[in-house]
């Protein structure tokens, strides 16, 4: 417990010093880590994943209101931020690469109930995991849903309120429910899929 840091970040400018103990007791409890990370010497800072539960590189900042469920399969590169409202579900592991956007009240989950009996409840099937991967230097817009096996690819841009069922190409952009491609960054036609 002596390692711990005295004060949590809990917004871009609001600061509460906390004792460690209350801090550590709050993320046990709620399972959510709202932490803006300073930049230290190494690329995953060990001490701040004990702390946080999730392996994170340099200059990440998550803000206030970010859920987390299974932070242990977590893992964010360097750069990366995520805005608050957003739930991630690592069941079964996310890879968040470097200089990656995500905005407000995104939805990121790498499991899903079981429900192909109709002999028992679907709350009684147990679940289906598969993980998320999402590469360097994408920017997912305000809204959007990421489901189980997904993969976005290098500087893939996902637009509000889109819903990512499958994987998706690098340097593209996506749109809609489900997602399909729209265009790609350079401008040029977008590949048929």
């Amino acid at each position: 417990m002596d390692r711990l840091p005295k004060t949590m970040v809990l917004g871009h400018r609001q600061r509460r010093s906390l004792a460690p103990t209350e801090m550590h007791d709050r993320l046990r409890l709620s399972g959510s880590c709202p932490a803006r990370v300073a930049a230290s010497g190494s690329d995953l800072v060990p001490e701040r994943y004990k702390f946080y539960g999730y392996r994170h590189g340099l200059g990440v900042r998550i803000l206030r209101g970010v859920i987390t469920h299974h932070p242990l399969k977590l893992t964010i590169g360097d750069n990366s931020g995520i805005s608050s409202g957003t739930q991630i579900n690592a069941a079964a592991g996310i890879a968040i690469g470097k200089g990656v956007l995500i905005g407000p009240n995104c939805i990121i989950w790498s499991q899903n109930h079981r429900y192909q009996s109709l002999d028992k409840e679907i709350r009684g099937q147990g679940y289906e995991y598969s993980p998320v991967n999402i590469e360097d230097d994408v920017w997912i817009a305000a809204s959007c849903v990421i489901l189980p096996g997904v993969t976005l690819g290098k500087g893939f841009i996902f637009a509000a309120g889109a819903v990512a069922t499958k994987p998706l190409p690098p340097g593209v952009i996506a749109a809609g429910v489900p997602a399909r491609v729209i265009g790609r960054r350079d401008g040029l036609t977008p590949p048929q899929l």
